[in-house]
């Protein structure tokens, strides 16, 4: 997944478009998601994250993240997840890691 930089908001609504999307293209099945953000300047806001932290299908999550402050924010985000997380400033690394682990 390629987030944007947009004047959007990354509410609920985006969070739950967002699950939307991943549940079709798993067809409801477990999946794992390679987040890049290098290109958005956006954070969920407390509700897409609380959202985000209970969706039971997602099994990983590989963050790509260059920004210093986004970084460190991240680092806490991927605390409160009830799947395996981890921020990379690499696109090679993050893919090898989301890869190497089994559904």
């Amino acid at each position: 997944m390629k987030l944007l930089n947009t004047e959007a908001d990354f509410d609920l609504t985006e969070a739950k478009q967002q699950f939307e999307a991943a549940c079709f293209l798993s067809n409801n099945q477990p999946y794992k998601v390679l987040v890049d953000t290098r290109e958005a300047f956006v954070s969920p806001d407390k509700e897409a994250e609380r959202f985000i932290t209970s969706v039971k299908l997602r099994y990983a999550e590989a963050l790509i993240i260059t920004s210093l402050h986004y970084r460190i924010l991240a680092k806490f985000y991927v605390k409160g997840l009830p799947h395996s997380a981890k921020v990379f400033r690499d696109e090679e690394e993050a893919i090898d890691w989301i890869v190497s682990l089994a559904v």
